[in-house]
């Protein structure tokens, strides 16, 4: 069992790696944002995973083929404290550079 487990480019982190590493943590930091690029799989994956989550009626909030693994995670643990920084169309270009700076430090 570790302390922490710290995640970072998590939106990059599948299941098979990722859900285990939670297990195996007694407190977790998962750090990405929702403008990386998602983890990769391919089609055959994700058929096969969609037969898996509907033959077995698995909760949608667990689909491991669309959301990014951290989207994942706050859907799947709502009540966990997790901050999510927007881009506002209304941000100075500093203020964009900011928010973009620490979405990937905070999630």
């Amino acid at each position: 069992m570790f302390y922490y487990v710290i995640m970072d480019e998590a939106s990059r982190v599948s299941y098979e790696t990722g859900v285990p590493a939670l297990m195996c943590a007694r407190n977790t930091t998962i750090v990405g944002d929702s403008m990386q690029q998602p983890n990769v799989i391919t089609d055959a994956e994700r058929l096969r995973m969609q037969a898996i989550g509907s033959g077995y009626a698995i909760d949608p909030r667990y689909d491991c083929a669309a959301p990014s693994f951290p989207e994942s995670v706050c859907r799947g643990f709502p009540e966990a404290p997790h901050t999510l920084l927007h881009l506002s169309a209304t941000d100075t270009d500093e203020e964009a550079k900011i928010k973009t700076r620490l979405s990937r430090i905070v999630v």
